[in-house]
């Protein structure tokens, strides 16, 4: 699998993972993140600037215990470790899934998980 592939499959199971935990389509999630206590960070991911960071702590703030303790359950791990793991994912995630700086519309249907598709410059998640 080549490398494009890789970062296409991992957004998109985060993506999955997080339409499952917290319901609703990408574009909700989205809008979740953007009116929650990280909404400054939020906007410089869609942004082309540099993307702001994120704590595990904010994650869980912004997306309650409930969902988080989700998301761990469905990748095995514990809510930290999975608030961890979103706070490293989440700004590179949105920042290509946003390459003009706003939510495409394919994002906003409820199959988004399906043909994310990296930009070609895209780090490894």
């Amino acid at each position: 699998m080549n490398m494009a592939n890789q970062q296409t499959n991992g957004i998109s199971k985060t993506v999955k993972q997080l339409k499952n935990a917290v319901g609703g389509d990408v574009g909700g999630i989205f809008n979740k993140l953007k009116t929650s206590g990280i909404s400054e960070q939020f906007q410089s991911w869609i942004g082309k600037g540099e993307n702001k960071p994120v704590t595990a702590e904010q994650i869980t703030e912004a997306l309650g215990n409930e969902h988080i303790a989700k998301i761990a359950d469905q990748t095995g791990v514990a809510p930290g470790q999975a608030a961890q793991d979103l706070a490293r994912k989440l700004p590179s995630l949105v920042d290509k899934m946003t390459p003009d700086g706003q939510l495409p519309d394919k994002f906003a249907r409820s199959d988004a998980s399906v043909g994310v598709r990296a930009r070609s410059d895209a780090s490894v998640l």
